[in-house]
């Protein structure tokens, strides 16, 4: 790919320009805990998703992380997480919890 010599694009992270837009650090900065969360959080979480950049821009505010699953979770408590935790059973399948996630959400 060619590039203009004055070429004024400058890539930025979409996380963090939804941070910078939404005014993060502004909003937690009297907080004592921020949570965030994915559908599943894995050494993947780390690479420029959204949690990640939560946890980047959090400063000494300890950061918890949930998810629907969770893989190396050793890998993102060593990343900085403060906790790490899946909001689902050990024993249910990823079928039984989308089964039991539509039906719950039917009777509300």
């Amino acid at each position: 790919m060619d590039y203009l010599p004055h070429d004024p694009t400058i890539l930025v992270s979409s996380v963090n320009m939804l941070l910078r837009d939404e005014e993060f650090d502004t909003l937690v900065k009297d907080a004592d805990l921020i949570i965030t969360g994915e559908g599943a959080a894995d050494r993947q979480t780390l690479m420029g998703k959204l949690p990640m950049g939560i946890l980047q821009h959090s400063g000494d505010i300890p950061v918890c992380l949930i998810a629907g699953s969770v893989c190396d979770r050793e890998v993102l408590l060593k990343a900085g997480f403060a906790h790490v935790e899946c909001i689902n059973p050990a024993n249910i399948t990823l079928e039984e919890a989308m089964r039991k996630g539509s039906s719950d959400a039917k009777h509300q």
